[in-house]
This record gives structure tokens, sequence and C-alpha cells, in this order.
């Protein structure tokens, strides 16, 4: 039986749904705020991308308006979230990179005495992707379109308007989180060409270090990448109407657009725009658990996950040394004094 690219997206979307959301406990174990909203948003996404993908597989059927509706929310806050939460990741990592390395300590977090940086990781990964989504609704043309084998996604009008409040919001947020990217890497080289990096420490090891810039220099490349060849592909192929008001604009918003495979292929602006759209989160979550499992803590959570997998087959699995190198992740258990 032949294969086709769409059982494939969701054979690759479910194993990153399952791999990504492995190191949860152990991220909310240590109160990561960043980095377990990463994983919610990153996993949610390849979860829903699955289902989709499954459902309209070969067929436009509106098969569960309701569930569409609740989809095209939460990829146009996803689309806002993923750079969002790269954004205060790598905020996190600048203030530990930056302080004195007599002054790195662990210390367990919790919910009593929310602090300053709590407040803003909390607004820039929740609060911040929720009222995107409800500006989208000022710009949106109709209810969803339901794209064959990809599922339903949102439909935003192509006006002026539809720029500052929807596509031009994720590539700034992810300029930020380059910018804190570049300043990372800066503030590191200079400590190791110092001899500032501390070497007595059970994770601040030169593999931490590298883990760190890594995951700084990955995770700005998909916030930014992704969303300003989408925004380059919005503005070069039609150019925006002016703002027609919003009856115009919400004319015929209960209207459902169905494509099929042939429509929306044939078309090469919005082949790329809803591809690009369907395969940023499988890679990210892909190589996210690469980051994430190095560290000890979340290595044991995944052994753990695996036993109970192979359990069920009747097999066990063998206990593996772990070594002591720690994820890129582990520093957001840092703060300042």
């Amino acid at each position: 039986m032949q294969v086709s690219s769409n059982h494939v997206f969701s054979g690759l979307s479910f194993t990153g749904f399952f791999l990504v959301a492995l190191p949860f406990s152990w991220h909310f174990r240590t109160w990561n705020i960043s980095t377990c909203a990463f994983v919610l948003w990153t996993s949610l996404g390849c979860l829903l991308q699955f289902v989709n993908s499954v459902v309209w597989d070969k067929n436009v059927n509106n098969w569960a308006p309701v569930w569409c509706d609740l989809c095209c929310r939460f990829f146009t806050a996803v689309d806002v979230a993923l750079p969002a939460t790269s954004l205060c990741i790598n905020r996190r990592l600048f203030l530990i990179a930056t302080q004195s390395p007599s002054r790195y300590k662990v210390r367990k977090k919790t919910l009593a005495g929310p602090n300053f940086n709590a407040v803003v990781d909390f607004s820039l990964v929740l609060v911040f992707p929720v009222v995107t989504t409800a500006l989208q609704y000022v710009v949106q043309e109709y209810r969803f379109i339901i794209f064959e084998d990809i599922g339903c996604l949102p439909a935003t009008a192509n006006v002026d308007l539809a720029y500052p409040l929807v596509h031009v919001v994720p590539v700034l947020v992810g300029i930020g989180s380059s910018i804190y990217a570049v300043l990372i890497v800066t503030v590191i080289s200079r400590r190791k060409q110092s001899h500032q990096c501390p070497q007595d420490s059970e994770f601040l090891t030169d593999s931490w270090y590298w883990r760190m810039v890594c995951f700084c220099v990955v995770s700005s490349a998909f916030s930014v990448v992704p969303t300003s060849i989408s925004l380059a592909m919005y503005a070069l192929e039609q150019s925006p109407i002016p703002w027609p008001g919003w009856a115009t604009v919400h004319a015929e918003e209960s209207l459902i657009v169905e494509m099929v495979t042939d429509v929306w292929q044939s078309n090469n602006r919005l082949a790329v725009l809803v591809q690009l759209r369907r395969w940023t989160l499988v890679p990210l979550a892909l190589i996210a658990f690469v980051f994430f499992v190095s560290a000890t803590d979340t290595k044991m959570d995944c052994q753990r996950a695996m036993r109970f997998i192979t359990r069920g087959f009747g097999r066990s699995t063998s206990s593996a040394k772990l070594d002591h190198g720690g994820c890129a992740l582990l520093v957001l258990k840092y703060s300042r004094g």
C-alpha cells in the first residue's frame, strides 16, 4: 500500500507530541514557566495537527465545526506563543549569563511569592497569545477554511489592519528573541575568553554553555524565519486593501470555505503558506526533545515512561547510566540572588 505524505506527517506529528511532552513533569516540578509553556504549546499543536490530518485525510467534510473553531483560535495563538516562549527562555538565559559566576545557585521555584520575572513570563506566554487571538477576530473574513489533508485553519482578510494585528506580531517578538540570543552568545564568548565561566559546578560545564547557545539560536530561528517568510509572501503576492469597515469584513463570517488538495496546491503562494505553517511545529518538537532529554532528571522521566509503555508489551528496559551534562534549559532553575 502506498504511503502518502499526509500519512507520514500524521506519524511524525504524533511522535512530536509524545516526545516533547515526556519531560513536562520535570519542567513542572522545577517551575520553569517558559519551558512548561513551550512544551504545552508545542505538544498540543502537534496533537491538534495529528487529529486534523487524520480526520480530514482525503476529504473536506465539515465533521466538527466547533472543533474547527477551537483549532483556529489555537493556531492563531500558537503563532505568537512560540516566539513568545522563545523570548522568555532567551531573556531568562540572558539574565543568568550576565550575573556574577559566584552568584550561580539553584533555587526551587514555588507558587508562593510570585516575582516580577514570573509575571512577565506568564504575560508573554499566556496573556499575550490570548489577546492576539481576540484581535484576529477583528480581521476574520470567514468562519474557517477546511483544507483537504490539512484540516481547519483561520481565515484572515487581506486588509492593511491585519498586518499590525496579526501578521507582524510574531515577527517582532521573534526579532526580540533573536536579539537576546545574540547577546547571550556575545556574553558567553567574552566570559570564556576571560575564563570567568565556573568549572566546578555539576551543571555549569562547557557542555552546558554550548547547549544553551545552540538552543537560543535554534529557538530564535524557528521564531523568525517561518513568520518572516509568511509575512513577505502575504505582502508581495497581493497588496492588502484598505480597511473597508467592520460590516464589510464580517459580511461572510459564517461562511465555511472548503478547499480540496488540487485547488490549494495549484496556488503556489497558498501551498507554501499552508505547508510552512504545518511543518514548523513537528521539527521544532523533535529538536526540543533532543535538548530536553539531555538533562539527567529528564532522562529519568523518559526512562520511566518507556518502561511503562514497554511493560504493556511484556518487555522491560534496563536502567542506563546517566551523565550530568545537564540540559541547556536547566539554567531556568537559576535566578538572580
